[in-house]
């Protein structure tokens, strides 16, 4: 019924009604999926994220000293306008590749 099984928004419900009978293992086994992923997700080097936050503390335990709240501010802001610029494209795949596949 469905030709792959990608982890976007749409083909996530999509599989999970695809399996039948067995919904309901499906549904905890993609729950799973779903969390190691954000898990691994949140620990990137993304100063918005937890990942880029043991950056900072790894910095500030070299250095000996806190990081200027100036250059904390800016790398924030980078990290939040990169991490805004993924979710728009993945936002922008899904919805391509749904539209795509209604045209078949």
């Amino acid at each position: 019924m469905y030709r792959s099984l990608n982890f976007s928004c749409f083909k996530i419900s999509a599989s999970t009604i695809g399996a039948g009978g067995k919904w309901l293992i499906a549904f905890i086994k993609m729950m799973a999926i779903l969390s190691i992923n954000l898990f691994l997700l949140n620990l990137l080097p993304i100063p918005v994220l937890d990942g880029g936050h043991l950056v900072f503390f790894s910095i500030e335990a070299l250095k000996g000293s806190p990081i200027s709240l100036k250059k904390m501010e800016i790398a924030q802001t980078v990290g939040f306008i990169l991490l805004m610029s993924l979710m728009v494209f993945s936002l922008y795949n899904d919805v391509t590749n749904y539209l795509q596949s209604l045209r078949w």
